[in-house]
């Protein structure tokens, strides 16, 4: 339970000996204590005295049994217990239990036992990371991504926002039903600029994972960098796009023909007007002023992470892309089948959505099965999402985008999409039509 530092010098590790005492001390003195203690120690771990643990411990299996606790009840409980037999000497009991300071102050003297467990924690854990640092011959984004992990689990253990009383959940509630309530419209949520999608999902709301699939050349990315210019540009909220397929000059240069409707096939040919041109320029400062984040170099879930975090810290960034799932390594594990390496990070994903409470979109690959049916039975369906089992439960909102002209060429729906709400765990079901403008690649309202 010690260590040494740089020098030499032992060092002894973090822990206060009379908060400890002072623990179980009170319970002794009063056994109803010990319901708001266990709030913060669950158990006997958190002890540098691993007596003292072993004492908390019973304690606690004597009060789970509505037993009353005192020296013979904890003797007997001892007893039966796997712990050394100085522990259930009755003198050392006695020395154990005799300092308590203040009875009503003991919920504060868990937390300073919790506090010194958990600086021996991260002492345990930052020893090891360095150790590997100097011996491991495993990849360093692996080892990043694990010790990250590692670190994580310490913050989140810490955490209590898992575990709330039903009254401040209500109060929670209430406080956003009311902001809807005074919102003018029915978009609550962050608005895609699309006005008929807006009005059925009422905005991309906070900690929800958002799936948008589609078959080759429906234009996936196009849809979100439509809704990327909407949201960055146009409403200047900050925007994280990863983008594991394309990289950032492709996407700016979508962007700049979707700002300044300049036909994009041009920017390859240089065979620009001037008032193109003049256009173009305008459009170069709208765009490089957007406030989006590109990320074009990333493909681990643990860099996602990280990227995520440190960017909602440094610019509040409100929503999340990434372009696209299948692409993302799940890093630092064995993975049987891309389909539980799919799972995990679907998983992942709405897991950080919740924690940065921001939505995120995902965009995904459709089933080959989808060119498998007749021309016009072509519609997706969530049984076409490939690896779909676990995109589909966590998944919050489901959305396919079909345009009929891929498939039919004589087709009525020119220059249209369909955007079927396949799913939405709080709102309803159903089709939106988008404008599609192919020498832009984007997506716009209705003209109606």
């Amino acid at each position: 339970m010690a260590d040494q530092n740089t020098s030499g010098a032992v060092r002894v590790k973090p822990h206060d000996s009379n908060a400890e005492q002072a623990v179980i001390g009170g319970i002794y003195l009063d056994n109803t204590i010990i319901k708001y203690v266990e709030d913060i120690l669950t158990d006997g771990k958190p002890f540098y005295n691993r007596a003292y643990g072993a004492v908390y411990d019973a304690m606690l299996a004597l009060a789970h049994k509505g037993m009353a606790i005192d020296m013979l009840t904890l003797q007997d409980k001892l007893k039966e217990m796997d712990v050394p037999p100085e522990v259930v000497n009755p003198e050392f009991l006695r020395d154990a239990l005799m300092a308590v300071p203040a009875v009503t102050n003991v919920p504060d003297y868990a937390r300073i036992v919790q506090e010194k467990a958990t600086l021996r924690e991260l002492i345990t854990v930052t020893s090891k990371i360095q150790d590997e640092c100097y011996e491991s011959k495993e990849d360093v984004t692996d080892l990043l991504t694990r010790s990250e992990k590692e670190i994580t689990d310490i913050v989140q253990s810490r955490t209590t926002d898992s575990i709330a009383p039903i009254g401040e959940i209500v109060m929670e509630a209430m406080e956003r039903i009311n902001l809807a309530y005074k919102t003018t419209g029915n978009v609550t949520g962050l608005a895609t600029g699309f006005t008929d999608l807006d009005n059925m999902t009422a905005g991309f709301q906070e900690g929800n994972l958002v799936i948008i699939a589609a078959r080759p050349a429906m234009g996936k990315t196009s849809l979100v960098l439509s809704m990327t210019k909407n949201i960055a540009i146009n409403q200047h909220k900050p925007v994280l796009f990863f983008s594991l397929e394309m990289s950032g000059t492709e996407l700016s240069n979508r962007l700049l023909a979707m700002d300044s409707h300049v036909d994009s096939k041009k920017f390859k040919t240089g065979e620009l007007s001037d008032a193109e041109w003049e256009v173009l320029v305008q459009s170069s400062g709208s765009v490089a002023n957007a406030n989006l984040i590109l990320a074009d170099n990333v493909s681990g879930l643990g860099d996602i992470r990280s990227i995520a975090r440190r960017m909602k810290t440094e610019r509040d960034i409100q929503l999340i892309i990434i372009d696209y799932l299948q692409l993302v390594r799940a890093e630092g594990k064995r993975i049987a089948s891309k389909e539980q390496e799919v799972s995990e990070i679907s998983r992942s994903l709405k897991l950080l959505a919740k924690e940065l409470r921001i939505p995120i979109i995902a965009l995904s690959q459709l089933s080959r099965a989808v060119e498998g049916r007749s021309k016009n039975d072509r519609r997706p369906v969530l049984s076409d999402l490939r690896e779909s089992g676990a995109i589909e439960q966590d998944a919050d909102t489901v959305m396919f985008i079909y345009r009929d002209e891929v498939y039919n060429e004589d087709t009525d729906q020119k220059n249209k999409a369909e955007i079927i709400i396949a799913k939405q765990r709080s709102g309803p079901i159903g089709t939106v039509n988008l404008a599609w403008l192919p020498n832009y690649t984007q997506f716009a309202n209705l003209q109606r």
